[in-house]
């Protein structure tokens, strides 16, 4: 409903147009103004096949030039990916293990609905 799709559809069809020196300083301009891009995408709820071959994963991630945390759901499963540059993540390890953590602890943790009585 927002019209951010179609707005950054056509700012892409403009800038592929203008040419290679147009598309790497925009990408520059935009990818410097950022320290880190985190990204959830919901996948497929059950598994899918690709050509008449099952996919049994999928991986992720946005081709860019700064750190990433990427996470998609496929099939029951979920998947990060995670994309740093070692002079500037030097502990990418523990957000892994940080990761795994958290989601170990909502397995085994009771869902609780918060009334919303006013």
């Amino acid at each position: 409903r927002s019209p951010e799709a179609i707005i950054v559809k056509a700012i892409n069809v403009i800038v592929g147009m203008l040419g290679p020196a147009v598309q790497r300083k925009t990408l520059y301009d935009y990818m410097s103004r950022q320290s880190m891009v985190f990204t959830n995408i919901p996948g497929p709820i059950e598994r899918i096949k690709c050509m008449g071959i099952p996919v049994n994963s999928i991986v992720f991630a946005c081709p860019n030039l700064i750190n990433q945390v990427s996470v998609m759901s496929y099939a029951g499963n979920m998947r990060l990916t995670l994309v740093t540059d070692p002079n500037v993540v030097t502990n990418a390890e523990e957000i892994v293990d940080l990761f795994v953590e958290q989601m170990d602890l909502l397995k085994t943790t009771e869902p609780t609905v918060e009334s919303t009585d006013v």
